[in-house]
């Protein structure tokens, strides 16, 4: 997960203007895109710390393909 925050200074307190959400999933194969970049959109739609914030916030979800074949769970889905 990787966050970005813009600052701006509007009275005399600074507050963000804006944050960029970039989580990053990585998964074993292709065919697997789809469900994990819902999944994605979902927990940030349920997410009691994004909805509770009146800044601007942009969400960039990127799901990676695995570079490792290697033996893992069913789901094979793996969060940074």
């Amino acid at each position: 997960m990787e966050a970005e925050g813009t600052s701006s200074k509007r009275t005399a307190a600074i507050s963000f203007s804006e944050i960029v959400i970039r989580p990053s999933l990585t998964i074993p194969k292709e065919e697997q895109r789809a469900r994990p970049i819902s999944l994605l959109h979902k927990a940030k739609a349920l997410c009691l710390v994004s909805r509770a914030l009146a800044t601007a916030q942009k969400f960039e979800a990127r799901v990676e393909i695995s570079k490792h074949s290697h033996q893992s769970d069913d789901r094979g889905l793996h969060v940074h």
